[in-house]
């Protein structure tokens, strides 16, 4: 199995947690090399719209600004695709414990 097919498996378990209102926040970190890009970060919006998450991206940079987008979560995928590991060597995914 690719690397990007695993992603798209792990990519239904984020869905799954934001319907179950469990997601917390996603961030791709540790990049390769010496990019200008230091950070990705993958939020919800609001709990009211588990489908609708903020997409940050930070710069190392202080001259470049960090970029914000709204997508819905199969917008998300998409996104963040070319940048599964060409970018990135860690992706930390983070949600409440079940109570």
């Amino acid at each position: 199995m690719t690397y990007q097919e695993e992603f798209v498996l792990f990519w239904e378990q984020v869905k799954l947690s934001c319907q179950e209102g469990r997601f917390a926040k996603l961030t791709l970190a540790k990049t390769i090399g010496k990019p200008n890009l230091k950070n990705i970060f993958v939020r919800p919006l609001s709990l009211e719209d588990h489908q609708k998450v903020l997409v940050k991206l930070r710069y190392q940079s202080k001259e470049t600004e960090d970029e914000e987008y709204e997508f819905t979560l199969d917008e998300a995928l998409a996104f963040l695709t070319p940048y599964l590991k060409t970018s990135f060597y860690r992706l930390f995914y983070l949600q409440p414990l079940k109570t």
